[in-house]
């Protein structure tokens, strides 16, 4: 990319985290979970990024390796490291798409924000 100077910028904006869609099959309450463990997961990182090192910094226990590595396993699809916030609210809606009830998806967030080791949904992902 080539900066004309021409007075716009170019430099890269804030990034936040997505806002919840008119339609989207996730409540509000649920969305708003899904937020929270997101910046608890990523450290509040001010690039909105969740990393292997911070995701088995945030899994507590003998399987934070694992629960770290199926988590990107079905969540970062495109295998670059990073989970960002777009990619992380994806897989959640995804989750209903597949037949998962808001208040199952609910319960499992609560239970990631206690700490609680990564399931493997059934939503044709492979952890």
């Amino acid at each position: 990319w080539v900066d004309w100077k021409d007075g716009r910028n170019t430099a890269a904006s804030e990034i936040k985290f997505p806002k919840r869609r008119i339609l989207c099959r996730l409540s509000a309450k649920t969305w708003a979970q899904c937020e929270e463990l997101f910046h608890k997961m990523s450290g509040n990182d001010e690039k909105m990024r969740i990393t292997r090192e911070k995701a088995q910094g945030f899994f507590t226990g003998g399987f934070s390796k694992v629960s770290a590595d199926a988590m990107f396993n079905e969540i970062d699809v495109d295998h670059h490291g990073v989970i960002t916030p777009k990619e992380f609210m994806r897989f959640w809606e995804n989750l209903r798409w597949h037949g998962y009830k808001d208040k199952q998806i609910s319960e499992e967030l609560e239970a990631l924000m206690e700490g609680s080791a990564w399931v493997d949904w059934k939503d044709g992902r492979k952890t």
